[in-house]
């Protein structure tokens, strides 16, 4: 009987996805963007070959954000034992970047 596989499966053939989408995606719509160009412009090839290597460089550089930022979660998870999920959405704080948390003190001001 076939069993059912453990969460993490699911969670690294989601980021497998989402990596692959977010680079095919920057390509295609770069390549639309090119296409439209040379339709408009009467150029042959040109803005499709520009945009082309655009779009590889701009989805190469967003997947390397991605998996660097899922490098330093692994990073920090480790490092406290805890999952940045325990967190409240503005930081540990839960004030926000550069903003002190909120307490009864700051309505007085």
């Amino acid at each position: 009987m076939l069993t059912k596989p453990p969460r993490a499966v699911w969670d690294h053939l989601a980021l497998v996805m989402q990596v692959g989408l977010t680079f095919v995606g920057s390509v295609l719509f770069c390549l639309a963007m090119g296409y439209w160009l040379d339709r408009w412009l009467g150029t042959q090839g040109v803005f499709i070959t520009i945009f082309i290597l655009l779009g590889i460089a701009g989805g190469g550089y967003t997947v390397y954000r991605q998996i660097m930022e899922l490098d330093l979660v692994a990073g920090a998870k480790k490092d406290d034992g805890s999952s940045p999920d325990d967190d409240p959405p503005n930081g540990p704080g839960g004030g926000g970047e550069g903003n002190p948390p909120h307490s009864i003190a700051n309505d007085q001001e």
